[in-house]
């Protein structure tokens, strides 16, 4: 199993803002990251939601989902009270993503991990596809603060993580978080060694 690292988010603190704080703080220490960031889809304004993929090729989009008004119509099955419509598709491409950008990566990024990664949904394949790989990586992953055990404890995760950072506690830590990261993995600051 990978080396892990996770990062939480307290409540009111903007979420895909802070992975994406946190993306780039890994870089700037000089780690190549593979794997995808969840957000908004740009211009907009009725939340629909997609993955943006890191690394080389950081910027591709995939659709993931939407805010639906008919449960009835939503494409797979969801966690009862979710409230969005999500595209099965959408998933396999951020667990492809990762897989194709893995080999040449320090980092594998999953972001938001929530109820539907807790009953084996969503990115949880990606997040079990991560965590299986013999590489020297290290498995970063977003998740509300709240479910951090639960997570922990749903995917197994085995020994302590190499660094873990609740985003919004202390102004700085993201820096701090991805200088952990990189001392894991024996990466100097200004890039590989």
């Amino acid at each position: 199993m990978s080396r892990w690292a996770a990062v939480t988010f307290a409540e009111g603190i903007d979420r895909r803002a802070a992975a994406r704080d946190v993306a780039r703080a890994l870089e700037r220490q000089g780690l190549r990251l593979a794997g995808f960031l969840q957000r908004q889809r740009p211009d907009d304004a009725s939340g629909a939601l997609e993955l943006e993929r890191l690394g080389e090729k950081w910027g591709q989009a995939a659709f993931l989902g939407a805010r639906s008004s008919a449960p009835e119509k939503q494409p797979v099955p969801i966690s009862s009270g979710c409230s969005f419509a999500f595209e099965p598709a959408g998933f396999e491409r951020g667990r492809q993503w990762l897989e194709e950008d893995a080999k040449g990566a320090d980092v594998l990024f999953v972001d938001e991990l929530s109820k539907l990664e807790l009953e084996g949904a969503g990115h949880a394949a990606a997040l079990r596809w991560a965590l299986a790989e013999p590489g020297e990586q290290v498995v970063v992953f977003c998740t509300a603060a709240k479910r951090l055990t639960h997570v922990v404890d749903r995917f197994r995760f085995s020994g302590q993580p190499v660094a873990y950072l609740e985003y919004g506690a202390v102004d700085g830590a993201a820096r701090e978080f991805a200088a952990r990261v990189a001392a894991a993995l024996g990466v100097g600051h200004c890039g590989h060694e």
